[in-house]
């Protein structure tokens, strides 16, 4: 899988219903629970011989900042599917130019070459715009949970509001291909990030995300099929273990989409 540069051109030439939101924050609710997780807060991180020398290094971040970290990447997939697939609920259409539209629509999702390689399938087929909205609701569940880990440590859980992102796609091919690319890279951020966290409610809750993240992944390497149909589709799950990815390698993958953000200096000044 090439990085998101390999999917689009430089930046010269990048809450759904309550009761949705609140499933997604009681699934994180023990990270902030009792004392263990405000003692994280205060106290450096790089409690092992393994974390000090972690070649993805997430080792020298502590575990609030890999948090940030998690919540920059969240709040870009979160934009992205937001923009793309609008505000209207899961099963409402969304129709481009009304208040709910996105810069996607249904007729042009389930009438796409895309869509199209599912026809014997219309199950499938003309369910593809609800599942563009299913996970614009995960992404953004998992931008209030991560904003409610921050507060209740003491940190500001708006962090990274107000950073901009850029997609620049036009069709909804171009699109899926930035969307398995941003799911392949969240997926192997948090698997890199893993080790590297000590406190082990933030460990435990991590995996619960990586898991959807993988099963996004899966879904958009299943539409994004080689064309025409039967000339070898992508595999949605080529490994065996999932491939682990440095800061270095997340930023280079994110920062086309990120505004004023080209290296993962400036993201470590993000994350304070």
């Amino acid at each position: 899988m090439g990085q998101l540069s390999d999917f689009a051109p430089s930046r010269r030439g990048f809450l759904s219903n309550t009761a949705k939101v609140g499933a997604g924050a009681a699934a994180l609710g023990a990270l902030g629970s009792g004392s263990a997780a405000a003692a994280h807060a205060e106290e450096p991180y790089s409690d092992s011989d393994y974390e000090d020398s972690n070649p993805n290094g997430y080792g020298a971040l502590d575990d609030v900042q890999i948090v940030k970290f998690a919540l920059l990447l969240e709040r870009l997939e979160s934009t992205f599917y937001t923009e793309a697939a609008g505000t209207a609920p899961v099963g409402q259409m969304g129709t481009k130019g009304d208040e709910n539209g996105g810069r996607l629509d249904e007729h042009q999702v389930e009438r796409s070459d895309t869509a199209a390689q599912f026809d014997g399938n219309p199950s499938i087929r003309y369910s593809t715009f609800q599942r563009l909205q299913q996970v614009r609701d995960h992404e953004q569940t998992h931008v209030t949970a991560l904003e409610g880990v921050l507060e209740e440590v003491g940190e500001d859980p708006n962090f990274a509001s107000d950073v901009e992102f850029e997609f620049p796609y036009e069709t909804f091919e171009e699109f899926v291909d930035i969307a398995q690319a941003l799911e392949d890279t969240g997926a192997g951020a948090y698997t890199a990030a893993a080790p590297a966290v000590d406190t082990e409610e933030y460990l435990a809750a991590a995996a619960q995300i990586l898991a959807i993240e993988a099963r996004h992944a899966s879904y958009f390497r299943t539409l994004n099929q080689p064309l025409p149909a039967g000339s070898a589709s992508l595999n949605p799950f080529p490994d065996a273990f999932e491939p682990q990815l440095s800061v270095t390698e997340v930023v280079n993958r994110a920062s086309p989409f990120i505004v004023g953000v080209d290296d993962v200096d400036q993201v470590k000044d993000l994350l304070g």
